[in-house]
């Protein structure tokens, strides 16, 4: 039984449409849960929820707490919103408009030759397109549906032209689904926006959750702006607060709220467990130093597995740099060449991959993220079979045997993109690790991006220099320092601080290497000399 606090409790009891602000460590998956469970209570069996969050993982995580709480999700949809987007709008209503189109196929901007992209420029400004959508005329993408492509980058404007043209698709989804809750808001994008506000008036009850601090994906188009609409009194929503942070030592709290205002209030702490160290060296001597400390740091903090320890730090190339020069056994993420390709068959051929090297993932789980949702007995037999054949397989058989389960399950084929990215994930240890369970005796290490909405007991928070954290643009024969998207590199600065429960070190050094890989002197973020902060770190 959870022991839910007054502003938790306010939050899940709330039965309309709301706004929750919620920061890190604040519980705010716990009342996901008990507002999705109280939901589900009030559904018919055709009825359910639908569950938004960032990633697949996060995804899952959500559905597997509340199936600990209430056994029958009912016709509820947990899963990303590009898959909400073809699963339950494209998929089911775009052939009510377009007609028919058999095998669908989702292919990536860069894949059509260069006529076609140019013809498909008229909708580079989504905006524009949106404001203009039940007249737009969509001849292109619908000329390229009709030949069995969908473009991943235009899936978005796509659903939302669904949304906004097919009848049956808004009926379908007044009657299905009694609320939808979109988790990560800060970090929503326009047409994403326009379509929780289009569901919120077709009469669904609509909750938004997130944190504007910690929006760090403005280079992808994504906005904390409309999370911040959202709290807007004349918006419709009821906005709430939880502002309490059970996970991390109340003096890891008191810095990272410093680095968001450096006026506000700080917590009672008997000690610090935030540290600044200063290497003589580069990157290596940090290393050195890293591996030399651990075993006093497991003691010191009561840490009872390695993977509980995470080193973060700012980009794919310290991430390669730092594991590729640390002793102590960890386990590095980089992401592999099947994420940049993208499309359909990328997703499914990366969960396949991820069955063969994981003995805890299920074949059930490959079949219910498919599009398709009932099929025969028969079917669903082969479809096992086939799934299960990926694990089997020898390596000179697996690239046989995955293009196999690609035809069958979604009727599509690998391409020899695809085959080098499978090849190249197979053959790198640290792309392989995005696929293999991860073992209690291993250090994490993976860029700070990649530690949104993680947590560890300790934090080697890495990348703390003067042009790279916050990043620095160069200007020739100027000498002011003009940063690159400053509030968003202390956002991703504060999500790095905030991952960790019981103790972080801030590090930097002497020198560093640069992009090029040249050994520069290294001079420390603006970060670390920010007001405020004072008194809330020791230097070791």
């Amino acid at each position: 039984m959870i022991n839910y606090t007054k502003e938790q409790s306010i939050a899940i009891e709330y039965p309309s449409s709301m706004v929750l602000t919620a920061c890190p460590g604040s519980g705010k998956t716990a009342v996901i849960v008990s507002k999705i469970v109280n939901d589900l209570a009030l559904c018919n069996d055709y009825q359910g929820v639908i569950a938004i969050s960032y990633t697949n993982k996060a995804s899952d995580e959500l559905k597997k707490r509340c199936l600990k709480v209430i056994s029958d999700p009912k016709s509820s949809f947990f899963g990303t919103i590009d898959k909400f987007y073809l699963t339950e709008i494209i998929y089911q209503y775009i052939k009510h408009i377009w007609g028919y189109a058999d095998k669908i196929k989702i292919i990536k901007f860069n894949e059509l030759d260069d006529a076609t992209k140019d013809k498909l420029s008229c909708f580079s400004n989504t905006e524009d397109v949106c404001k203009k959508i039940d007249t737009y005329d969509f001849k292109e993408v619908r000329d390229l549906y009709i030949k069995g492509y969908v473009v991943l980058e235009f899936i978005p404007l796509i659903s939302f032209y669904v949304l906004i043209n097919s009848l049956s698709c808004r009926r379908y989804l007044a009657k299905r689904y009694k609320s939808i809750y979109i988790d990560e808001y800060q970090d929503a994008g326009f047409i994403q926006h326009l379509i929780f506000l289009s569901l919120f008036k077709l009469g669904i009850k609509a909750v938004a959750v997130g944190d504007v601090d910690q929006s760090i994906y403005a280079y992808a188009g994504k906005s904390s702006k409309y999370l911040s609409s959202l709290l807007d009194e004349k918006s419709g929503f009821k906005p709430f607060e939880i502002t309490i942070n059970h996970r991390s030592h109340p003096s890891i709290i008191n810095y990272a709220s410093r680095l968001i205002n450096k006026n506000s209030s700080l917590l009672t702490s008997d000690a610090i467990h935030v540290y600044r160290t200063t290497i003589n060296g580069s990157q290596e001597d940090i290393v050195k130093w890293i591996d030399s400390n651990i075993g006093s740091i497991i003691s010191t903090f009561g840490i009872k597995k390695e993977s509980d320890i995470a080193i973060l730090a700012a980009t794919n190339s310290s991430v390669s740099l730092v594991s590729g020069i640390i002793k102590t056994k960890s386990r590095a993420y980089l992401d592999d060449d099947l994420s940049i390709i993208g499309g359909e068959t990328s997703l499914l051929l990366k969960e396949l991959l991820r069955f063969r090297f994981n003995k805890m993932a299920t074949a059930q789980e490959i079949i219910d993220s498919l599009r398709d949702k009932v099929f025969e007995k028969n079917s669903l037999r082969e479809m096992r079979c086939v799934i299960k054949d990926v694990r089997k397989a020898s390596e000179p058989q697996l690239i046989p045997t995955l293009r196999k389960a690609v035809k069958l399950l979604i009727t599509s084929d690998i391409s020899s993109q695809h085959i080098d990215a499978i090849n190249s994930v197979i053959q790198n240890k640290m792309m392989l690790n995005n696929y293999l369970p991860v073992s209690e005796d291993e250090l994490q290490i993976m860029t700070l991006h990649k530690a949104k909405g993680l947590e560890f007991d300790f934090v080697f928070h890495l990348d703390l220099y003067d042009w790279i954290l916050p990043r620095r643009e160069y200007i020739k024969n100027c000498f002011d320092e003009v940063f690159s998207h400053y509030d968003q590199c202390l956002n991703l600065h504060y999500v790095g601080v905030t991952r960790a429960k019981k103790a972080i070190v801030l590090i930097n050094s002497t020198e560093r290497f640069n992009f090029q890989h040249d050994l520069k002197r290294a001079k420390p973020s603006q970060f670390l000399s920010l007001n405020g902060l004072e008194g809330l770190y020791k230097n070791i």
